[in-house]
């Protein structure tokens, strides 16, 4: 019997599951492998997104290094001087325009773009004049497209050569304001690739914070007739009138300075605020970098931040306009026409629509340092003029061979002694003459500098001639006649005169001759020489009135009731003979004049008298009073008398007949009697030195124009020079800031000095001050005095006039053509090699001619501004003259008010240099031509279509100073660097 085998149904079932299983599991290890494969991917996306982001930041922190030695190369040295000012032009190729101008075809364009690597130069792409919208359309995207040609020369959208470079916005307001480059080594020529070789794309806009207002410095001009001079003298950064900006969109300056100064004293908040780089002032809060990062956030754009400064001026920084978070995007009310209106630029008034974000900072720098990278000497300190040397050979350091060139050999020898003259005085008018502290002026403290075998002589504190005494015999051939010679002392202390000797000097001989050959002690005839007899002129104090004190001389001074010294030797006139007409003598009348004719005299002889003093190693004239013989006439007693109101005592000048009888004013004060000498024509003031006195100090730099850059010496007094030159040849004793060859004065003096507020003596940083290189017209127009000067209508906040000589300053600097412009001065700048001179030219002195006028762009110095003149004033003295620096010096009127700060001398003078250079001097200490700290905008990408990064850089170069071989040594600090956003 056969057995039959068969499949069951369960064994048929295994078999499946096994193949399901399989199945499964192979799938299974499909999924594992899909999803290794696809975690290795992400591992590798993510591990390349991170290589792509550090390859961004290295490229953003290159390109900042490469900025910073672009900085640090920028700064002066003794190698190379001209890197001193700060101006965006061919030789600050690295700086952009703050702002846009308007060209005559309506265009906005950049006046100059950042090329910080030269790429742009090299290329042949233009950096200057570029227009602020792109070929294609008027904004920029936030991820614009690169195109290139196979030799990597960019495209525009129609795969069109672009052979003016590539339009960027590197701020990211929108709006082109760069132009994109690519990444270079600093020491090659070769691209800097990325890993996978793609090519690195920069765009970088730098600014200068000093072209804005610094919230935490200015503050309020208030011109007011009652306001302190300490208010309104521009000795501060607080009187840049920060009010006026405030204004404009109906805000308050209180609400910002109560946010800053909290409940310390504005005072309190200069000292510790102001002057100290790090405030140490517990009761005040400054607007700290994250204010200056929102102010300086993409430009014109407002981030979704909020900080303690919008809180304070929230429609200043118009925070409360929500369409104002976003770039510029062509959309209504975003486009290129609103753009455009919302930015300041060299023409336009602000109003309501402007934009005043980029015309503020809370941070802004520069330094006291002169173009060879020095400490600038501050003129109001001994310890820095006590060698007139050192001010001489800082003067000169300004003749630059391109000025010497141009002058001729007489021109050159004059101006370097003035130079050596204005470094005496200068040193004399600062150093320390008390130094035991008694009380009494030194001997022997008349400063002496030796340049080319000349002897300049300081002016020091010293008695002047005040009042003759002479009572003449009526037969003066056998009677007695007296006389008397009154030394007085204007200043605050006792003036020994040790170092004096009264010279008589018959009129036909040279004083020199007299005096040349005379030693320290002779005491000869016609020589009264006070040494060793302890003889001395009480000052102010000891005389317990606001007059000094006299010493009388007399040949009897009890024939005058004075008490003071006898000295035979003391006569005016000698030899008397019969009149005899046939010989007049001198006729000092003034012309036209119809009192009687002299009287004619017979004296043989007249002495005029001169005041010597002992100065090192020789004798030298300091003051003199000429004798005219009909001073002498028989039987008659008359003292000539000079006016002593402070300045005016310098002058020889005494009334002709003075005080008759009852001996006059000997002894006693001069009557302050200005009718005695209307006839006389005083041409100058200027600053007496009282080295007692610390109000004497200098308020502003420019106030040294006020001293004298004449001096006593062995065959001159001062007296005589200043008698016998004109006033339209001031600038023959006096620095002359209309001379083109005094442009750099300032690059080397100060007295705007942080060491006086600190106690670090080698601090030189300053915040808030403006420079004039790069600020627009507006911020330059909130100097003081710029656009409210006290004469009206110009201090009408209402009139548009105003704010003319600010714009005629930035028309000088950028030497623009703005004929026909509305609200603009009818000048034109623009012609390359003339245009400057050809506007000023029958303004300066007719000895300058064009060759003599710097015409490249910007100034050099702030000295400079004083060549802002142009046109001639009109038939009334008002249409030109408010837009010139010397607008005071053009109206044929005495200044009588502020900004003259010496108003209390009352003057008389009209239009002389004081009043020309009043607006000059009132700014001097707040303007410069240089900064220290500057905003980077830097926008990187990876190749043409990869990853980018905007970031703001502020970057401080203050802390780079010179080093003991005259290298640059320290770095650039970076204040903060922080990534720009996305916008939202």
């Amino acid at each position: 019997m056969k057995i039959k085998h068969y499949k069951t149904c369960s064994d048929k079932n295994k078999c499946g599951s096994a193949l399901l299983l399989a199945v499964v599991l192979t799938s299974l290890l499909a999924i594992v492998a899909t999803l290794f494969v696809l975690a290795s991917r992400i591992n590798e996306t993510t591990s390349s997104a991170d290589v792509e982001n550090k390859q961004l930041n290295h490229a953003a922190d290159s390109i900042i290094q490469l900025i910073s030695h672009q900085l640090i190369d920028d700064l002066p040295g003794p190698n190379d001087p001209n890197e001193y000012y700060d101006y965006p032009d061919d030789k600050n190729t690295w700086l952009a325009s703050l702002e846009p101008f308007k060209d005559p075809c309506g265009i906005y364009r950049w006046q100059q773009i950042s090329d910080v690597t030269s790429y742009l130069k090299n290329k042949g792409f233009d950096n200057q004049g570029v227009s602020v919208q792109p070929i294609d359309r008027d904004v920029i995207r936030e991820y614009p497209e690169i195109r290139l040609d196979g030799n990597g020369n960019f495209l525009d959208v129609y795969n069109n050569l672009l052979t003016e470079g590539l339009l960027a916005d590197a701020d990211g307001d929108g709006i082109a304001d760069s132009k994109w480059f690519e990444l270079t080594k600093p020491d090659t020529d070769g691209i800097t690739n990325s890993p996978k070789g793609k090519r690195i794309f920069a765009a970088v806009r730098i600014i200068d914070n000093s072209a804005m207002l610094n919230v935490n410095t200015a503050y309020r001009f208030g011109l007011d007739p009652n306001s302190d001079s300490e208010d309104i003298d521009g000795s501060s950064q607080t009187q840049i009138d920060l009010e006026a900006l405030a204004a404009l969109k109906g805000e308050s300056i209180d609400a910002l300075s109560s946010q800053r100064i909290g409940s310390a004293s504005l005072s309190s908040y200069r000292d510790e605020a102001i002057w100290k780089l790090r405030n140490d002032d517990p009761c005040s809060t400054p607007f700290d970098i994250s204010d200056e990062l929102e102010l300086r956030y993409r430009y014109l754009i407002n981030s979704q931040g909020w900080t303690r400064l919008e809180t304070a001026w929230p429609t200043v920084l118009r925070t409360d306009m929500v369409n104002y978070y976003q770039p510029y995007d062509a959309s209504p009310g975003q486009g290129l026409e609103d753009w455009q209106t919302d930015v300041l630029n060299n023409y336009a008034e602000p109003n309501d629509s402007t934009n005043l974000r980029p015309l503020l900072t809370a941070y802004n720098i520069d330094r006291i340092i002169d173009p060879n990278l020095d400490r600038m000497v501050n003129i109001n300190k001994s310890a820095d003029t006590k060698n007139p040397r050192r001010i001489y050979d800082k003067l000169v350091s300004g003749l630059d061979s391109d000025m010497l060139s141009k002058m001729s050999s007489s021109e050159e020898k004059k101006l370097k002694a003035q130079y050596a003259q204005l470094a005496v005085n200068l040193t004399d008018f600062t150093d320390e003459d008390d130094q035991n502290k008694d009380g009494i002026l030194d001997p022997n403290s008349v400063s002496v500098l030796e340049v080319n075998n000349v002897n300049y002589y300081g002016f020091e504190a010293q008695p002047f001639i005040s009042e003759l005494g002479i009572d003449i015999a009526g037969n003066p051939a056998q009677g007695q006649s007296y006389y008397a010679v009154e030394l007085y002392n204007p200043f605050s202390k006792r003036i020994y005169l040790d170092d004096f000797a009264i010279v008589l000097v018959d009129r036909g001989m040279s004083p020199y001759q007299f005096i040349k050959n005379l030693d320290r002690n002779d005491d000869t005839n016609h020589f009264i020489n006070f040494y060793s007899k302890n003889y001395y002129i009480k000052g102010t104090e000891d005389a317990g009135t606001k007059d000094g004190g006299t010493f009388v001389l007399a040949n009897r001074v009890s024939a005058f009731r004075c008490w003071d010294e006898t000295d035979p030797r003391f006569v005016l006139f000698s030899d008397w003979l019969l009149p005899d007409k046939s010989k007049p003598v001198e006729d000092e009348r003034p012309t036209p004049d119809k009192r009687k004719p002299p009287v004619y005299i017979g004296w043989s002889y007249s002495y005029d008298v001169y005041l010597a003093r002992w100065v090192k190693d020789r004798w030298i004239l300091v003051d003199c009073q000429p004798v005219t013989l009909n001073w002498g006439p028989a039987g008659k007693e008359i003292y000539p008398y000079r006016d002593v109101r402070y300045w005016h005592i310098a002058y020889p000048t005494m009334t002709t007949a003075g005080i008759r009888g009852n001996n006059g004013s000997l002894c006693l004060p001069n009557p302050a009697r200005p009718q005695d000498f209307e006839h006389r024509s005083h041409n100058f003031s200027f600053e007496l030195p009282n080295p007692f006195d610390p109000n004497s100090k200098f308020v502003t730099v420019g106030d040294i124009t006020r001293m004298l850059t004449i001096g006593n010496s062995p065959t001159q007094t001062i007296a005589e020079q200043l008698l016998y030159t004109k006033k339209e040849d001031e600038g023959s004793v006096r620095l002359d800031l209309q001379n083109p060859y005094n442009r750099k004065v300032f690059n080397y003096l100060t007295v705007f000095d942080p060491a006086d507020h600190l106690d670090d003596p080698n601090e030189t940083r300053i915040k808030g001050r403006i420079n004039i290189n790069t600020a627009g017209w507006y911020v330059i127009a909130q100097l003081p005095w710029l656009s409210k000067r006290n004469t009206a209508p110009f201090n009408n906040t209402d009139n548009p006039d105003r704010y003319d000589l600010a714009k005629a300053i930035v028309a000088y600097r950028d030497k623009l053509d703005v004929r026909n412009i509305p609200n603009m001065p009818d000048v034109d700048y623009s012609d390359p090699d003339t245009g400057r001179y050809d506007e000023i030219k029958n303004v300066i002195d007719d000895r300058f001619d064009a060759d003599d006028i710097r015409e490249a762009p910007g100034f050099e110095g702030i000295a400079e501004l004083n060549l802002v003149l142009s046109g001639q004033k009109d038939a009334q003295g008002q249409e030109e003259r408010r837009r010139r620096i010397d607008f005071y010096a053009q109206d044929n009127q005495d200044l009588t008010d502020f900004p003259d700060l010496t108003t209390r001398l009352k003057d008389e003078l009209v239009d002389d240099f004081e009043e020309r250079d009043v607006i000059f001097s009132r700014i001097s200490n707040l303007v410069t031509v240089r900064s220290d700290l500057f905003t980077a905008y830097i926008l990187v990408r990876l190749g043409t279509d990869g990853p980018q990064k905007r970031l703001i850089a502020i970057l401080d170069r203050s802390g780079v100073t010179k080093g003991p071989n005259g290298e640059k040594q320290g770095k650039v600090k970076i204040n903060a660097c922080q990534i720009v956003p996305d916008p939202r």
